[in-house]
C-alpha cells in the first residue's frame, strides 16, 4: 500500500493484491480521505469499502468510502521482527560468510526471464573477463510462488559441480515487488548453501533480508557482474608488475653473485696459490727439523748412557783385574781353583795372566798362600735388541695431506716429550720421515697440477687471441 494525500482531503492509495500479483489505485475524497487512520501506512494490510470506476483510457480504479487496517497489517514491522530473529540465530554473522573465488569456473545466475538484470550481470562480467561462463536459471522474481522457484534454482545450482558462485539478481521495484526476497524459507536456503551467494536485488536503496544473509551484497546487478570476476586488464597489469619485480630480483641476485665470485677469484689464494704452497712447504720443513733435532738429542742421550754403562762394565771386567798382577788358576778340567787346600802334589794347573798363560804342576800345597779373587761374572754387551715397533697408524701412502701433516705434528710432539724409549723413538722418527715425505709428495703433486692448469689456461688464452686476430683479418 502506498498512500498519497492531496488537497481538500483527497488521498490516492496504491493497493496490491499479493496473491494475484495485481495492483490498482484507490481514491478517497473528502471525508473519506480526511478520516484516514494513522495505522493505514505503507506495508499495512487493509480492508476497504469502494466501488469500481473505469476511466476513459480503460484503466480500472476504485473510489473508496472507508478504509482501515486489519490485524498487525504492517509488513515492515513483520520483516523487522524476522530480520532480528535471523540475526539472533547468527545467519548474518560475518564469520559464516564464504569468500568469493578469484576466478570462478562457471557462474550460476538466478534471475527473471529476458530481464535487464540478467543482461547487466552477463555483460559486465564478460567485459571484465571475456572467458567467463554462466549457468542461467530463469524464474519468477515477484508474486506468488516466486520464492519457491528461486529456492529450487538455488538448490540445483548449489549441487552443480562446476558452479563456483551463484548470483541472485533482480531489477528495481516497489517494496511489494521485492517481498519474495525477504521470504524466511528462501533466506534460510541461502544461508545453508555450500556455494558462495551474491545478492543483487533492486537498487542501492532496496534492502531485502536476502542482502543480509548472502555472502556478498551487490548494490545492483551491474555491481554484481563486476564483483564475481576479476578485471583481466588489472590482472595482466599485476602479472606484468610481478614479472618485472621477479626479473629485477633475479638480475640483482645474479649481479651480486657475479661480484662475489669475482672478489673470490681475485683473492691471493687463487691468484697466487704458490704462496699457500710455500708456507706449507716451510711448515713441513720446520716440522722435519724439529723431528730430526729431537731424535738426534735422544740418540745423543742414549749414546752417553751406553758409554757410561760400558765404562762401568769394563771397570768390573776380569781383564782389568789381571792387569793389576792377578792370575787365574784352573784345574785340568777347567774348574777354577778357589781354595789351595784342595790341591794335591803333582796336580796339573793352568795359570792365566793379563797377557798369556802357563801350564804348571803343584809341588807342595800350602795353606799360607792368599789368593785374592776379584773376578766378577761379566755380562754380555751384545744384548738381543729387537725393535717391537707398535702400529703407529695407517699406511703412509693411504693418508691425505691433512692426515699426514696432523700425524707428523703428533710424532714431533711425542719425540719432544722424551717419554718414549730409544727403540720407540727411532721408530717414531722413521714414521715422521715417511710422513714428511708423504706431505712433500702431496705438495709437489699440487704444484704440478697447478702448473698444468696454468699451462692449459695460457694455451686457451693464446688460441682465443689467435682466433680473434684471424676473425679481424
Amino acid at each position: 500500500m502506498l498512500p498519497s494525500t492531496g488537497a481538500a482531503g483527497t488521498s490516492f492509495i496504491e493497493l496490491k493484491d499479493l496473491q494475484e500479483d495485481f495492483s490498482f489505485t484507490l481514491a478517497l475524497f473528502g471525508q473519506a480521505g480526511r478520516g484516514l487512520g494513522s495505522d493505514v501506512k505503507v506495508g499495512a494490510r487493509v480492508v476497504t469499502l469502494a466501488k469500481p470506476s473505469l476511466w476513459k483510457n480503460g484503466r480500472l480504479s476504485l473510489i473508496g468510502r472507508r478504509i482501515y487496517a486489519v490485524g498487525t497489517g504492517n509488513l515492515h514491522e513483520q520483516l523487522q521482527i524476522l530480520r532480528e530473529k535471523l540475526a539472533a540465530e547468527g545467519l548474518f554473522a560475518d564469520a559464516r560468510k564464504k569468500p568469493l573465488p578469484l576466478l570462478p569456473h562457471r557462474v550460476g545466475l538466478i534471475t527473471g526471464r529476458d530481464s535487464d538484470a540478467e543482461k547487466d550481470v552477463i555483460r559486465n562480467a564478460s567485459l571484465r573477463w571475456p572467458g567467463v561462463q554462466f549457468e542461467v536459471r530463469n524464474v519468477k522474481v515477484q508474486g506468488e510462488g516466486s520464492a519457491s522457484e528461486v529456492m529450487a534454482a538455488l538448490s540445483e545450482l548449489d549441487a552443480h559441480p562446476e558452479v563456483d558462485v551463484i548470483v541472485i539478481a533482480r531489477g528495481g521495484g516497489s517494496f511489494e515487488d521485492l517481498l519474495s526476497f525477504s521470504d524466511e524459507a528462501l533466506v534460510r536456503a541461502v544461508a545453508a548453501a555450500q556455494t558462495p551467494v551474491v545478492s543483487a536485488i533492486g537498487h542501492e536503496a532496496d534492502s531485502p533480508i536476502l542482502d543480509a544473509v548472502a555472502d556478498v551484497r551487490a548494490s545492483t546487478p551491474t555491481d554484481a557482474g563486476k564483483r564475481i570476476v576479476p578485471d583481466v586488464a588489472e590482472e595482466l597489469a599485476v602479472i606484468r608488475e610481478a614479472r618485472a619485480r621477479a626479473d629485477r630480483a633475479v638480475l640483482g641476485y645474479l649481479n651480486y653473485q657475479e661480484q662475489y665470485i669475482r672478489q673470490l677469484h681475485e683473492r691471493p689464494v687463487l691468484t697466487q696459490p704458490e704462496t699457500d704452497l710455500g708456507w706449507r712447504s716451510e711448515d713441513i720443513f720446520r716440522l722435519r727439523e724439529r723431528a730430526a733435532r729431537s731424535v738426534e738429542y735422544r740418540v745423543a742421550r742414549e749414546r752417553d748412557a751406553i758409554s757410561h754403562t760400558i765404562a762401568r762394565v769394563r771397570a768390573l771386567s776380569p781383564v782389568e783385574t789381571l792387569k793389576r798382577g792377578y792370575t787365574i788358576v784352573q784345574r785340568a778340567d777347567g774348574d777354577l781353583v778357589r781354595d789351595a787346600t784342595t790341591l794335591s802334589a803333582h796336580d796339573k794347573l793352568t795359570m792365566r795372566a793379563a797377557v798369556g798363560g802357563a801350564e804348571v804342576s803343584v809341588v807342595k800345597p800350602t795353606t799360607q798362600i792368599l789368593i785374592y779373587n776379584s773376578l766378577v761374572e761379566g755380562t754380555s754387551l751384545s744384548e738381543n735388541i729387537s725393535f717391537h715397533t707398535e702400529e703407529l697408524g695407517a699406511p703412509v701412502e693411504t693418508l691425505s695431506y691433512e692426515q699426514a701433516r696432523s700425524e707428523l705434528e703428533n710424532v714431533v710432539r711425542q719425540l719432544e716429550s722424551g717419554t718414549s724409549n730409544l727403540e720407540s723413538s727411532i721408530a717414531l722418527w722413521e714414521r715422521g720421515e715417511a710422513l714428511a715425505s708423504r706431505c712433500e709428495a702431496w705438495l709437489e703433486g699440487a704444484r704440478e697440477r697447478l702448473h698444468a692448469v696454468r699451462n692449459t689456461q695460457d694455451a686457451t688464452g693464446e688460441e682465443a687471441e689467435s682466433e680473434g686476430s684471424e676473425s679481424e683479418d
